[in-house]
C-alpha cells in the first residue's frame, strides 16, 4: 500500500469511528516517512479529537452520576458532589442548579437564588433553573420577581401546567385574582384532572364573587375526589360568602369528618358559627387555628367572637 492509499484508509477509519486503528495506521506511515506532513497533522488532530471525546465522556458520566445521586434522595452526598463538580466544570450549569434545588428544599432560599442565578448566567434558557429560581423567590416573598421569572419560564418552554399553576399562586398572593383565575384555567386546560387547580380556581372565584363558577370548580374537584376535604371546605366558604351560613356549617362539618384536624375547615366553621349567632362555639376553633397560624385575620375573628359573647352575656345579665 503506497502512502497516499494508506492516508486515505486512515482517514476512512477515523471517519467510521475506528480511532485506534486509524492512529496505528498513521504511525505506520510516519515510521516509513517521518517527514510526512499530512500524516503528522492528521494524527495530531485525531489525538486531540480523541482527548476531547474522552473528556466529554467523563463529563457526561459525572453529570449523570450526580443526577442519579440526587434522584436517590441522598441529598447530603449530592450536595457535596455538586460542589465538587462545579469547581471541575465551571461552565456547566447542572451542578449549580442541583445545589440550588437542594438549598431550596432545605429552606435556604437566598442560597437557592444565588446558585440558580449562576446556572442561568451560563444557560439563560435553562428551564429547571428558572423553575427553581421562581420557587425560591416566591418563598422569600419576592412576588414581583417570582412572577417575572415564571413568565420567563413559560416563554422558554412553552405552555406548562405546573408553571401556570405556580404563576397563579403568585398572582393570588399579590391580590391579582383575575390574573390568578386566568392562569389556573390555563393550567387546567393543559391538565384537566388536577384536583388542586380546581380547588384553587374555586377559592379565587369566591374572591371575585363569581359564585357559579366557584361552585362548578368545587363540584369538579369532588367528582375527581369525593373525599376532598378542601372541596367540602370550599363549598362551605362559598355558602358563607352568599349569606347561607347555616348550610355552610353542614359542609364544614362534613370536611371535619373527613379530616378532624383540618384547620381551614375549623376556621370556615368558626366564621359560619359567628354569622349564625353561635360565637361561643366558634372561640375554641379560632384558638386552635391561631395556635398554628397567628395571623391578624384570625385574631380579628377571635375578637369578634369574644366581643359577641360579651354582648350576649351583658344582655342576659340585664334581662335577669
Amino acid at each position: 500500500m503506497n502512502p497516499d492509499e494508506a492516508l486515505a484508509k486512515a482517514r476512512a477509519l477515523a471517519k467510521s469511528g475506528s480511532v485506534a486503528e486509524a492512529a496505528n495506521l498513521y504511525r505506520q506511515i510516519l515510521a516509513r516517512q517521518p517527514q510526512n506532513k499530512k500524516a503528522k497533522k492528521e494524527l495530531k488532530g485525531l489525538q486531540k479529537s480523541a482527548e476531547a471525546s474522552e473528556q466529554q465522556r467523563g463529563l457526561e458520566y459525572d453529570l449523570q452520576s450526580l443526577v442519579a445521586l440526587y434522584s436517590s434522595g441522598d441529598t447530603d452526598r449530592a450536595l457535596a458532589q455538586a460542589m465538587h463538580l462545579k469547581k471541575i466544570y465551571p461552565q456547566q450549569p447542572l451542578p449549580l442548579n442541583i445545589i440550588g434545588v437542594i438549598q431550596n428544599q432545605r429552606g435556604n432560599f437566598e442560597a437557592a437564588v444565588k446558585y440558580c442565578k449562576q446556572a442561568l448566567e451560563l444557560e439563560p434558557s435553562y428551564g429547571d433553573a428558572l423553575n427553581n429560581l421562581s420557587s425560591a423567590l416566591h418563598k422569600l416573598g419576592r412576588l414581583d420577581e417570582a412572577e417575572s421569572c415564571y413568565l420567563r419560564l413559560l416563554s422558554v418552554q412553552g405552555d406548562d401546567p405546573d408553571a401556570f399553576f405556580n404563576l397563579a399562586n403568585v398572582c393570588k398572593e399579590k391580590g391579582n385574582f383575575s390574573g390568578a383565575a386566568r392562569c389556573y384555567q390555563k393550567s387546567l386546560n393543559l391538565r384537566p384532572l388536577y384536583e388542586p387547580a380546581h380547588i384553587a380556581l374555586g377559592q379565587t372565584l369566591i374572591s371575585l364573587k363569581a359564585y357559579p363558577g366557584a361552585l362548578a370548580s368545587f363540584n369538579k374537584a369532588l367528582e375527581l375526589n369525593p373525599q376532598s376535604t378542601d372541596a367540602h371546605c370550599g363549598i362551605g366558604n362559598l355558602l358563607h360568602a352568599r349569606d347561607r351560613s347555616f348550610e355552610a356549617i353542614s359542609w364544614h362539618k362534613d370536611a371535619l369528618k373527613l379530616d378532624a384536624g383540618n384547620l381551614a375547615a375549623k376556621y370556615g366553621m368558626a366564621q359560619a358559627l359567628i354569622a349564625t349567632g353561635k360565637s361561643a362555639a366558634a372561640v375554641p376553633l379560632i384558638k386552635e387555628y391561631l395556635a398554628a397560624h397567628p395571623d391578624s385575620r384570625a385574631r380579628h375573628l377571635l375578637d369578634t367572637a369574644q366581643g359577641n359573647n360579651s354582648e350576649i352575656a351583658s344582655y342576659s345579665d340585664g334581662e335577669r
